[in-house]
């Protein structure tokens, strides 16, 4: 039931594990063991900090040996389908997934980025994982803007680091959200947003057998269609006595 996710996860192990054997030539054979990581700073740490090249990805990783397979990744074919999302928004997304499903990943988060306490994957992570240099790195910070299809549809959250003011944006960690986990993991949860309005339905009745006046079944579809090609939002009133008939209307519309 799971294959597909369980795979995508175990090529995310496979960059994890790249990235912590370029970590350790990068933070010291000490950072694994210094349980104060982050929290001070001596000063063999300011000098590896400014001898590194300003924007470089720490653990930039050899594509050729991580490269996605989505073929039989269903859930996560179906959000890359729905809302346009590039395959580098997909590797985003399984960075943020992978402590839902295991905590141990918090573990290596914090150490890959050499802090304790930052044990949830940050924008800066996720860049370093997965941008061959510098100027990558800079190019795909694109894919954190507003109107970016990640944060635009509201699939990926960016929470501020709560201890500082105005944090840069590097900083800002990647949460997932709630109704996008549980599509990945395949559990049929109601938004709770919608719970006072909404209802759902395990197994629709598909268009065919529906029972719905010809000019209603006609129409319906191209406004929604409408509605999803210029992304524009769609409401509608259905009005008069027959309350089966405007559930059956309702139903094709979500079927679409």
């Amino acid at each position: 039931m799971f294959d597909d996710l369980l795979s995508a996860l175990e090529r995310l192990n496979k960059l994890l594990e790249q990235a912590v054997i370029k970590a350790q030539a990068v933070y010291g054979s000490k950072a694994a063991t210094d349980p104060y990581r982050g929290l001070r700073i001596d000063r063999d740490q300011v000098k590896q900090l400014l001898d590194r090249q300003p924007g470089i990805p720490l653990f930039a990783v050899d594509a050729e040996k991580t490269e996605s397979d989505q073929t039989n990744n269903t859930p996560l074919n179906w959000l890359k389908q729905t809302f346009g999302l590039s395959e580098f928004d997909l590797d985003v997304m399984l960075i943020a997934l992978a402590p839902e499903i295991d905590l141990s990943y918090e573990g290596l988060y914090a150490y890959l980025q050499d802090d304790v306490t930052r044990r949830r994957p940050s924008i800066d992570l996720a860049l370093n994982l997965l941008c061959p240099s510098a100027e990558a790195k800079l190019l795909q910070r694109v894919h954190f803007a507003p109107d970016a299809p990640l944060i635009k549809h509201g699939l990926l959250h960016l929470i501020p680091e709560p201890h500082q003011v105005k944090p840069p944006i590097l900083s800002y960690y990647l949460k997932l959200d709630d109704q996008v986990i549980h599509s990945l993991l395949k559990q049929k949860i109601l938004e709770p947003r919608l719970e006072s309005w909404c209802q759902l339905i395990d197994s629709p009745a598909v268009e065919d057998k529906l029972r719905i006046r010809d000019d209603i079944k006609h129409i319906l579809p191209k406004l929604v269609k409408h509605a999803q090609n210029t992304s524009q939002s769609l409401h509608l009133y259905f009005y008069g006595l027959h309350s089966t008939e405007k559930r059956r209307g309702i139903i094709l519309m979500a079927t679409q």
